[in-house]
């Protein structure tokens, strides 16, 4: 997380070092999406989520804005894992990259790539069947591409397609209670490495300010 602080502040400093007469604006926007490929269980998980992102944009150029910001996201997952039923939930909080071209002055499309790396990413499981239930914090990045189009002079809709990946240690607290004489109840504590990839489709709208 450090290494990932001081690139980003090395990167503001350099782009508004060479760019200190370039226009720039701050853009907000929110979106909401459908996870249709997950592997939190055995691959064949899906989910929804729903996320926020802010940037600096500067201009590079004529044709390339750089977008420096931030963003938050909440996931929600559900799959099997082993023939029994295991829900997930994620929260991220990171960096977010755009880059985005401007095809032309006349076009109304915009389209973009997108980078992230998460600072805080939080994942509770529960594998209701099993009466299991963990919750880890680890880091993660996620990257892909989409595209912008304006509604109007401060309003653009965009659709985006991103790949995720996070890497966990999980901590899971498992009751066991004997069904016979003398009905001893066992409680004990696991720790478990996984890896979350997932790929999505977002919906969503950019404000400009």
């Amino acid at each position: 997380m450090k290494h990932a602080l001081k690139i980003f502040i090395l990167l503001i400093g350099f782009v508004l070092y060479f760019n200190v007469n370039s226009f720039a604006n701050i853009d907000i926007g929110a979106y909401g999406g459908y996870i249709y490929s997950a592997t939190l269980g055995d691959g064949s998980d899906s989910g929804l989520q729903f996320g926020a992102k802010a940037h600096y944009n500067i201009q590079l150029g004529e044709s390339i804005d750089l977008g420096l910001g931030a963003f938050f996201q909440s996931s929600s997952y559900k799959g099997e894992l082993l023939t029994v039923g295991i829900e997930g939930s994620r929260k991220a909080l990171g960096l977010d990259v755009n880059l985005i071209y401007s095809i032309s002055p006349e076009s109304d499309y915009y389209p973009y790539v997108r980078v992230t790396y998460s600072l805080s990413d939080k994942m509770k499981v529960n594998v209701e069947d099993l009466d299991l239930s963990g919750s880890a914090s680890g880091k993660g990045w996620g990257i892909g591409g989409g595209i912008e189009y304006n509604i109007s002079p401060n309003l653009r809709l965009f659709v985006e397609y991103m790949v995720e990946k996070s890497s966990y240690s999980y901590e899971f607290e498992y009751t066991y209670t004997y069904p016979y004489f003398p009905y001893n109840t066992i409680t004990t504590n696991m720790e478990v490495d996984a890896a979350l990839a997932a790929t999505s489709i977002n919906v969503g709208i950019k404000y400009f300010m």
